[in-house]
């Protein structure tokens, strides 16, 4: 029956009738069990602690410890300390006439509902009984009675022990020969300790044909390991991850978020993941016929849609708020847990009814908001996915995207704190993914600030909107997106030029794992091996860091005349001396050499070796002109007029010249980084590097001498002047 709402109000000399008293007693008493289950709660709510334990000779008991609980239906169950090593068949009882039951919302007769009642008994509820009761039986009844693991049919560890609020409707008729008035009758409640088997508790609580919930992780690439010879089988092994059961799985675990906890989720009157297992299915098959590149984005899917699902199985965990809830779940009853294990505070049992709080005296409103709100995420991480048939047919133009990189998290972190993939729809009216992606900051108000390839659709925020001029330090992850399904001489170029914008602290390097398909051909294969490709990319910017001062020292001294002087002393000849401005250029020179600092950003030189190694277009020069910027009338400035097409020729005629030699000594270094910087790893020629690097030495080695002359002629000079 629906909640009764109205009582008798009684006048002077009135009549009374059963009816009356009945309707005035119905309504005080439906009014403490609604004060009781609604804005109390209802379930245990102290004690009650099972303690199995195994004795000698067969002689195994269980002790219920003191305590209380409310059932759904408000009734309080309070039990002493009880100790219990026999049971006896359970006869069921009608249940009372005159009973009335809690139902909300109009609902129809509950009664069909109600466990434990019923004619009959069976050995899937069995009565524990106390010593004390015992011994009050009378012979016949001792027959039927069993010590615990007495019957070898029956085993305990299927059994879970439930307080049964056992309620019987006594006629109070009283009739003689003389006189039958009738006196009504009593409502009796007992309370009893049952053995109940855990199939049927799980078939009371509708269970039975609820999703089983499973451990779900995605496997790790291609392990074991296989041979990927072909782009083939690198897309064939995301497709093995997300096969059939894993799938199936995953849509069984979140129709049991659904079917588990609906009753805290608002709104939500039917499983939304009724079909996910089907649609997954289509979305993957789609994906491989038609556009088997995105394989890649359909295997990130499910797992975003893993990690959503653990986040609100974690966050879930500590809710035990409910508005209004179920007046018949548990009715008559609390479960205690298994028969057979004793009560552990720290480990959460699925056979123990814990105690679920109203709002009114639950401090976990917000807690219950972000479940719910992590609930529909879920929902519209399912509904909102753009990768399908439906999606390609409205938008054929989808894959046509530019390339971004967007700050993420990585690792062990939950995917609220994760940038939103493009591959979402996130602004769907409605339905709008943004707004349910972080709970923290949809609550203050801030959802607009999620980070996401499509940010731009719903915020104007600048960190929001381009997230990579600013502060990075708190990202461990950059999400590259919107290159997938271009061509290599495409994607390569727009994601380094993002990459060297933004100074991104990461390198790229295109892979082919056609290896097998370039041996049919008969072609040789190009062997690259990224720890080494990377390691010889470091090598290169520290030899540039090594040369950078003495190179950009040379190139940036004036480009003068001086014959005669350099090439006497150079020559080990004494002639008539150095001029004036002949010792004055070598005291420039030495000056320049004691006081210029050159300095070198360390991440400037990565920067130049992997463009030029992406790009392949070094020539001679380039490295001169960006690291050193000669300026007008220098030695450098007039190298680069002087360079063609990666040909050097040197502008001062006499070989014995210094200057001559300075030319030589910034060609022979431009020789070695056009070496460097056009060719890989795998095609770098050993032999024609050495030469040039023997070459540098030599140079090298003749403007050292010539610079200790240069310091012995001034030091000479000084001491006749002093001497004078």
């Amino acid at each position: 029956m629906s909640i009764q709402n109205t009582f008798p109000v009684f006048e002077p000399d009135q009549v009374l009738t059963n009816n009356h008293l009945n309707d005035m007693l119905n309504y005080l008493e439906q009014q403490e069990r609604l004060t009781r289950c609604k804005l109390l709660g209802s379930g245990i709510v102290c004690g009650l602690e099972i303690t199995f334990q195994e004795g000698p000779d067969n002689e195994d008991s269980i002790e219920i410890s003191k305590g209380c609980g409310l059932t759904s239906q408000g009734y309080i169950i309070t039990m002493c300390d009880s100790i219990y090593k026999r049971y006896i068949p359970y006869s069921r009882k009608n249940f009372p006439e005159h009973l009335k039951l809690l139902l909300q919302c109009g609902q129809e007769s509950g009664e069909s509902k109600i466990n434990f009642y019923g004619e009959g008994s069976d050995n899937s509820v069995l009565e524990l009984i106390t010593e004390k009761v015992f011994d009050e039986l009378d012979n016949d009844e001792k027959k039927k009675v069993k010590l615990l693991n007495q019957n070898k049919k029956i085993k305990m560890d299927s059994y879970a022990v439930v307080l049964f609020l056992e309620a019987e409707e006594l006629d109070l008729k009283n009739c003689d020969t003389n006189d039958c008035n009738d006196k009504g009758s009593r409502m009796e409640f007992e309370v009893k300790a049952l053995l109940v088997d855990k199939a049927l508790l799980r078939e009371k609580r509708g269970s039975t044909n609820k999703p089983v919930l499973h451990h779900i992780e995605l496997k790790r690439y291609n392990v074991p390991v296989n041979d990927l010879k072909s782009a083939d089988d690198v897309l064939n092994e995301f497709d093995r991850l997300t096969d059939d059961t894993t799938i199936k799985i995953l849509s069984e675990d979140l129709s049991y978020c659904y079917e588990n906890y609906k009753y805290l989720l608002k709104d939500e009157n039917t499983n939304p993941f009724t079909s996910l297992n089907s649609d997954l299915q289509k979305h993957k098959k789609f994906i491989l016929k038609d556009f088997p590149v995105l394989i890649q984005y359909f295997y990130d899917f499910v797992d975003d849609l893993i990690k959503a699902f653990y986040e609100f199985k974690h966050k879930v965990y500590d809710v035990m708020s409910e508005c209004c809830g179920d007046e018949m779940r548990f009715p008559f009853h609390l479960m205690l847990g298994k028969a057979t294990a004793s009560t552990n505070s720290g480990v959460r049992s699925e056979y123990r009814q814990y105690f679920i709080y109203s709002p009114l005296f639950d401090s976990q409103n917000t807690k219950l908001n972000e479940i719910r709100c992590l609930f529909t995420r879920m929902k519209l991480m399912y509904e909102e996915f753009l990768l399908t048939e439906k999606q390609f047919k409205e938008n054929r133009g989808f894959l046509d995207q530019v390339v971004k990189i967007t700050p993420s998290r990585y690792g062990h972190v939950y995917l609220s704190d994760r940038c939103i993939p493009y591959y979402y729809n996130v602004t769907d009216k409605g339905k709008e993914l943004y707004q349910y992606w972080n709970y923290n900051k949809t609550r203050r108000g801030n959802a607009r600030f999620n980070l996401s390839y499509n940010s731009n659709k719903y915020s104007s925020s600048a960190p929001v909107v381009s997230p990579l001029e600013y502060d990075t330090e708190r990202f461990n992850f950059f999400r590259v997106e919107g290159h997938i399904g271009k061509s290599i001489n495409t994607a390569m170029p727009e994601v380094k030029k993002v990459q060297q914008v933004n100074n991104l602290p990461f390198d790229i390097i295109p892979l082919s794992a056609d290896l097998f398909g370039t041996l049919l051909r008969g072609e040789d294969p190009k062997c690259i091996i990224q720890d080494l490709e990377s390691d010889y990319r470091v090598l290169i910017a520290e030899f540039i860091c090594k040369l950078h001062e003495v190179f950009c020292f040379y190139s940036g001294l004036t480009f003068r005349n001086t014959v005669s002087f350099i090439g006497s002393i150079a020559g080990n000849t004494r002639s008539a001396g150095p001029s004036v401005n002949e010792i004055e250029y070598a005291k420039i020179l030495i000056e320049s050499a004691s006081k210029k600092n050159v300095n070198l950003n360390q991440t400037f030189a990565s920067l130049l070796v992997n463009r030029f190694q992406a790009s392949k277009t070094y020539r001679k020069g380039d490295t001169l002109s960006e690291l050193c910027d000669p300026v007008a009338g220098t030695i450098g400035s007039s190298y680069l007029k002087n360079v063609k097409n990666n040909i050097f020729k040197n502008p001062v005629g006499n070989q014995n010249d210094f200057q001559s030699h300075i030319f030589e000594f910034i060609d022979r270094i431009e020789n070695m980084f056009l070496i460097l910087m056009s060719n890989e790893l795998s095609e770098l020629n050993i032999s024609g590097f050495k030469k040039e690097y023997e070459k540098f030495e030599e140079e090298a080695k003749w403007l050292g001498i010539v610079q200790l002359l240069i310091l012995g002629v001034i030091e000479s000079k000084k001491n006749k002047r002093n001497s004078a």
